[in-house]
């Protein structure tokens, strides 16, 4: 009896691994380890901010307000599609834009062979932050941020990462499979026995 109650409580355990959603926690990147004001000059939570142009800060200002917090980040002088990179490929789900009322800001995404994959909608400057969605949901080593009055707007909370549940692997399917039958074999081969 308690090899048979074992048996389904690993048969039990080994469906539940193989079938149970995987969940990929999103990461907001959202600048309040930085104090004061600044420039990036090193890789920063996996991100590469293009050089000499990317700057943060966290004095009072509006219309350049934050989404959370103090600190936010901005490009300086007339940079018109600053960039940032990711370490590794990323999914990069967006960003909260801030700015003067004739900033507007638009993403543009690329893969790790520098081909453009997706481009989002347009959000037009406000000073009430609005999130800037990218519309996409597979991996992206490059942002360029299109926005016509660069040193008007401001960014803040990066959202990387997904929340949906990803699809078993085939591996997974393969070994629930095996798993299930192996189970039921021993389950079956212990009523015979009765």
């Amino acid at each position: 009896m308690c090899f048979s109650k074992l048996s389904l409580s690993l048969l039990c355990l080994a469906t539940l691994t193989c079938i149970a959603p995987v969940v990929q926690a999103q990461t907001i990147i959202d600048f309040e380890d930085l104090t004061g004001s600044g420039s990036f000059t090193t890789t920063y939570h996996g991100i590469d901010f293009e050089p000499n142009v990317w700057n943060y800060f966290s004095s009072n200002g509006s219309p350049y307000n934050p989404h959370s917090g103090t600190e936010r980040t901005f490009q300086s002088g007339s940079e018109v599609n600053p960039y940032f990179t990711f370490v590794t490929p990323t999914e990069f789900q967006g960003l909260w834009v801030s700015g003067q009322s004739f900033a507007s800001a638009q993403l543009f995404l690329y893969d790790t062979s520098n081909t453009l994959v997706a481009t989002s909608g347009i959000v037009p400057g406000s000073a009430t932050p609005q999130f800037l969605s990218s519309g996409y949901n597979g991996l992206v080593n490059k942002v360029i941020i299109n926005t016509p009055q660069a040193d008007y707007v401001v960014f803040d909370d990066l959202t990387l990462g997904s929340s949906t549940a990803a699809v078993p692997e085939p591996g997974a399917l393969a070994l629930l499979v095996t798993t299930g039958l192996s189970g039921a074999g021993l389950l079956f081969r212990k009523r015979r026995r009765k």
